[in-house]
């Protein structure tokens, strides 16, 4: 617990120290292979090399940042995985003006979902609704308009579970990356990306204004937690110390009252061994 709090202070440092650049900063969080890296890189235009690596076993192990014309964009590790991985995607969340949160829809949030969501509310506050930005990816595999209700499904979820209600987009990465290979701009509009790239490129522009007074608001927010849980920290250890001692000195009793006895008797049979001796001199 202490070492975490430690990384969490180290990490708050640090971008205090550094600050997190004038453009506004959009990061892809969510679970592994939920569709991150894709989607960043259709943002970025990067259809063909790639820029934000993917492949079929989790490829992102590091954050990793592209600067566009209007902001920059950052790929997280898939959380729900490894230790290492959620540490980098949390960092990741730390420096992050907006999350774009994205969810491969098998059907709706689990329950790690939900509990995420809820760490980004803890960062954003009331600000929440604006900067979080919801994706459902895989459009292409949708089946009977099945992607509609999960996303009724799951937007009921949010209100219920953490009371937040974030603009939602359906989108395919890989429709948009067949619309532009095959010169075809109605698929490449149906893929949703465009919707989501004109969203974003707006939502740019409306917070810039306000980054620099959000990032102190939240770093503020962030200190006060962090002293707060080191003090409950501190306050856990000293109480694991004490109960970790009390059958220790409940031992240290126990002898000292048997050494007390033990010298007790001796005084007594003392006593009676010198009373003894006298008579034996007696004789």
């Amino acid at each position: 617990m202490l070492k975490e709090l430690e990384n969490h202070c180290n990490r708050l440092l640090t971008e205090t120290q550094a600050g997190n650049g004038a453009k506004p900063r959009f990061a892809a969080w969510g679970l592994v292979k939920a569709g991150k890296s894709s989607l960043l890189n259709m943002l970025a235009g990067r259809i063909t090399d790639e820029y934000f690596k993917t492949g079929v076993v989790r490829t992102t192990r590091l954050n990793s940042e592209l600067e566009t014309n209007q902001y920059v964009l950052v790929d997280t590790p898939g959380l729900g995985i490894d230790q290492d991985d959620s540490e980098q995607a949390f960092k990741g969340l730390d420096s992050a003006d907006v999350v774009l949160f994205v969810h491969s829809p098998q059907g709706e949030f689990d329950q790690e979902e939900i509990d995420l969501i809820v760490k980004i509310k803890a960062a954003y506050k009331e600000e929440t609704d604006r900067r979080l930005v919801l994706i459902l990816s895989q459009l292409d595999k949708d089946q009977n308009g099945a992607m509609d209700s999960i996303s009724s499904r799951i937007m009921e979820q949010l209100q219920e579970y953490v009371g937040i209600q974030p603009i939602c987009f359906q989108i395919s990465s890989t429709r948009y990356q067949k619309g532009i290979a095959e010169n075809k701009p109605a698929l490449t509009q149906k893929s949703g990306i465009p919707a989501l790239a004109q969203y974003l490129n707006t939502l740019s522009l409306e917070i810039k204004d306000q980054l620099e007074s959000v990032r102190t608001s939240r770093q503020q927010i962030r200190k006060a937690q962090l002293l707060k849980d080191i003090d409950q920290a501190i306050e856990e250890e000293r109480q694991l110390l004490s109960s970790l001692k009390i059958p220790y000195m409940e031992k240290i009793s126990a002898f000292n009252q048997m050494m007390a006895e033990l010298k007790k008797d001796f005084s007594s049979h003392g006593a009676e061994i010198k009373a003894v001796q006298k008579k034996i001199n007696s004789i």
